[in-house]
């Protein structure tokens, strides 16, 4: 017998510290899967017409997703980045050769999602973007009537491992001018969405305030956000997964030194790498500045201002985001009792799964 030496002890230790983890993942999506298949699904309508969803908070966004599509009775326009999880895909096609008259468009980043043609079939219309920047888009319209937009990619990763926020609206404006922009990009034509300023969103009593901006159509967009961390009194709360632009790093330098409570959460990952820059700067400048801590990606990009403002998108603070990717970015307003509720849980989510510094555990 072969004499079990140091070295003999490490590497079985090594194995089956990986081999316990796998099995540790594998119980863990099994139930995830299996929690999740009866889940009841709770839409945007006209009496609630702005719901927020995260998987970080227990939401099953593919659930979500999927329950929207289904719904789907004349149309369904989705511009994405990444679209490979099956389970959409076959429920897309599906709509499309039911014959029941779904119109079915796809827009999606040639690169990101490859070999898409032969999956969804010929009744789905289909462009896959190519150009400078990606098509970075997250967004799904219903029937002309329902949008659903935020950080979330259209894989299984990203439904069930990467902290994601989800954005169901109910709003006919809204989801017109979405769909105009969807058309003009699958024909190739050079058109820039304005604004879409929503001041009346749901009945009376429940009237919220929606400004929708296309990436990178308005320029204005970087200033108005920045004018939004300048209007804060109280607090910001930023959860971000790519951090590089100079001047929201300033801004949110200038308002902690202003005496705002400024709070960061960067992905792990991006912060070792692309965002290190800005990370380290945070730190310097004594911003109260954290890493994700969780197995997946921090995805979000998203920024609370007094807890009275939510802006949000499928735009991380890069360059690149606004002035050359297809991105968006909405600022929410007035939210509501629930909403605020909801932003709260998530934001506790995001700093219990977090930690001061590289090193560090979890805080």
């Amino acid at each position: 017998m072969k004499k079990m030496n140091l070295n003999n002890l490490l590497v079985w230790q090594k194995r089956l510290g990986f081999s316990v983890g796998m099995l540790c993942f594998i119980i863990y999506m099994l139930f995830v899967y299996y929690t999740n298949q009866n889940e009841v699904v709770f839409l945007p309508e006209k009496e609630t017409p702005i719901v927020f969803y995260s998987n970080q908070t227990g939401d099953n966004l593919k659930a979500i997703v999927k329950a929207a599509i289904k719904n789907a009775k004349t149309s369904i326009s989705l511009m994405i980045f990444s679209l490979t999880d099956y389970e959409i895909i076959d429920l897309l096609k599906e709509k499309a050769d039911d014959g029941k008259g779904v119109q079915v468009l796809v827009i999606c980043d040639a690169q990101a999602t490859p070999d898409i043609e032969w999956k969804l079939g010929s009744n789905v219309t289909l462009c896959k973007r190519r150009d400078k920047g990606l098509m970075h888009q997250k967004l799904l319209v219903i029937d002309h009537s329902q949008t659903y937009l935020g950080s979330t990619n259209f894989t299984r990763e990203s439904f069930m491992l990467h902290a994601n926020l989800l954005i169901g609206i109910d709003s006919a404006p809204l989801a017109a001018m979405i769909e105009k922009k969807a058309y003009s990009i699958q024909k190739k034509e050079k058109w820039k969405a304005p604004v879409i300023k929503i001041s009346e969103l749901g009945v009376k009593r429940e009237k919220r305030a929606l400004d929708f901006y296309f990436l990178p159509d308005e320029p204005v967009a970087l200033d108005r956000l920045i004018k939004t961390i300048e209007s804060a009194k109280k607090s910001l709360k930023v959860a971000m997964y790519t951090f590089t632009h100079p001047k929201l790093a300033q801004a949110l330098i200038d308002a902690h030194n202003r005496g705002v409570t400024v709070e960061v959460v960067m992905d792990n990952d991006s912060a070792k790498q692309t965002s290190r820059k800005v990370f380290l700067q945070l730190k310097r400048e004594k911003v109260n500045v954290a890493l994700s801590a969780r197995a997946g990606l921090l995805h979000y990009k998203f920024v609370i201002v007094d807890d009275e403002l939510l802006a949000t998108g499928s735009a991380n603070w890069t360059k690149a985001a606004f002035t050359t990717n297809d991105d968006n970015i909405c600022f929410i307003s007035s939210l509501t009792d629930v909403q605020k509720a909801k932003l709260k849980e998530i934001w506790a989510a995001v700093k219990k799964e977090s930690k001061p510094s590289f090193t560090s555990s979890k805080s």
